[in-house]
């Protein structure tokens, strides 16, 4: 992987008008499209791009001056908030100093304000710092590399003939750095290969977009079926969702690629209660769908809150599992009656939603707070576990949309109900709430089956009469 095939867009950003112009014309010598900030006193002239910059080059210390390296670090915050739009996700930045010394600070500093709570940051906030500060980054970068510019001067000049191979060299030495700048290359190249096996099935320009057209109507038709006036652009979607994830393991396996093998330490600690909060993040973010989501439709894997109180799908509160509920002291006991939310999850394949099925089927559950951390129970210490049966469905440690504490969500199995579509749209009765991402969808669709189709037999013992 080298610097040209991954970055579209660069800047640097320095004081030095010599250093500053050598990273850009070294940028510019592989085609790399690269803008050049030079700081000269005030940066008021500064505005933000239109596009994100990938990749940031920046001096540490823009004024030189390293009594006051905070303000320094505090100045270039400053300014990487203001050229970067605010959609800006994708990007690294690499330090350029005389002061590698230094790069622990900047690490530091950039941890304080990267952070989505400005009131909590502005707490940890040093006297000794200035009002940039206070500007709040919408996304911290992806990664912070650092490069010592002291090897580039020779006999008091500058010789800047290693600088690509030595930027190519820093990027592949972090494995973060490295595997999210070569993931993309790939996903981009993937894109491509589909696209093309795709829109190369029609060789006439003569009826191009028609032909075009028509076949991917069809494949969506195929994906999510007839649905009326539902715009089957998002069948499209699903279908070419699949063809990209073939397409990107394909090609990955021809790529050399970072190597996470060997990775045994676990950098947050023994703290269980941090340990469970970053899992039920990551869960979120693999399993769970909130944003853009479909009310218009009823869709598998739809999660629904149910408001009717005599909804079917309610499970009976002397069926729900026992929970941890919090009684005083640090001490919890196991009980049934607990704060909890019923939901629903639309189960019906999406072979019958897509051949035009005429109830939904649905599964009850319920959703409820878990305890983080070690908890007491009868003297002794616990870390929350699910009980598991095959009567129902866990998913836990989550974080679920728009609310603060970690949850644990349940499904049971024999709370099976039919609903008609108008229905289930009544926002006084149902209310979408997020929808399950494939994978934990068909995970639940799976259970469900191996729940539903079990074969037993009633064999005869008199004896037991």
């Amino acid at each position: 992987m080298k610097i040209e095939d991954v970055i579209n867009r660069a800047v640097v950003i320095d004081d030095s008008k010599v250093e500053g112009e050598a990273i850009v014309e070294t940028l510019q010598k592989v085609d790399v499209p690269v803008d050049f900030i030079h700081i000269e006193g005030s940066e008021d002239n500064i505005s933000e791009f239109i596009h994100p910059r990938e990749l940031i080059f920046a001096d540490l210390l823009l004024d030189g001056n390293s009594e006051k390296v905070v303000t320094n670090i505090s100045r270039l915050i400053g300014i990487i908030k203001k050229i970067q739009p605010e959609n800006a996700k994708y990007y690294g930045i690499v330090l350029w100093t005389k002061h590698k010394d230094y790069f622990e600070e900047f690490l530091k500093r950039i941890g304080k304000i990267a952070t989505e709570n400005l009131g909590a940051r502005q707490e940890t906030i040093d006297d000794e710092e200035e009002i940039e500060i206070l500007a709040n980054l919408n996304v911290p970068p992806l990664f912070v590399l650092c490069m010592d510019k002291t090897k580039y001067i020779l006999e008091d000049t500058w010789n800047f003939d290693s600088l690509l191979d030595d930027i190519n060299s820093e990027l592949q030495k972090s494995r973060i750095a490295y595997f999210s700048l070569a993931w993309r290359k790939l996903v981009n190249n993937s894109i491509e290969n589909v696209l093309s096996s795709i829109y190369s099935l029609s060789a006439n320009f003569d009826n191009h977009e028609e032909c075009l057209s028509y076949i991917l109507s069809e494949v969506s038709r195929n994906e999510i079926g007839e649905k009326g006036d539902v715009n089957l652009t998002s069948g499209i979607y699903q279908a070419f969702d699949s063809l990209l994830n073939s397409e990107l393991l394909s090609i990955a396996k021809e790529e050399t690629l970072p190597n996470l093998t060997g990775i045994d330490t676990n950098p947050f600690g023994d703290d269980v209660s941090v340990l469970q909060e970053l899992s039920a993040r990551l869960n979120a973010r693999f399993f769970i769908e909130s944003n853009s989501l479909n009310k218009n439709e009823v869709l598998p894997g739809n999660v629904y809150q149910i408001l009717d109180t005599n909804s079917a799908l309610i499970v009976p509160e002397d069926e729900v599992v026992k929970a941890p509920v919090y009684q005083e002291n640090g001490k919890y006991k196991c009980e049934k009656t607990y704060p909890r939310v019923n939901v629903a999850i639309e189960l019906t394949p999406p072979c019958d939603h897509s051949n035009k099925k005429i109830h939904s089927r649905f599964v009850g559950g319920y959703v409820f707070d878990i305890p983080l951390g070690k908890y007491k129970i009868e003297k002794k210490d616990i870390i929350y576990r699910f009980n598991k049966s095959e009567r129902c469905y866990s998913l836990y440690p989550i974080l679920l949309p728009k609310e603060d504490h970690i949850k644990c969500i349940v499904f049971d199995f024999r709370c099976l109900w039919t609903l008609p579509e108008e229905e289930i749209k009544n926002d006084e009765k149902y209310k979408l709430w997020f929808k399950a991402k494939p994978n934990l969808f068909a995970d639940i669709l799976q259970k469900f089956s191996s729940h539903a189709s079990r074969l037993g037999l009633n064999d005869i013992h008199l004896e037991c009469l």
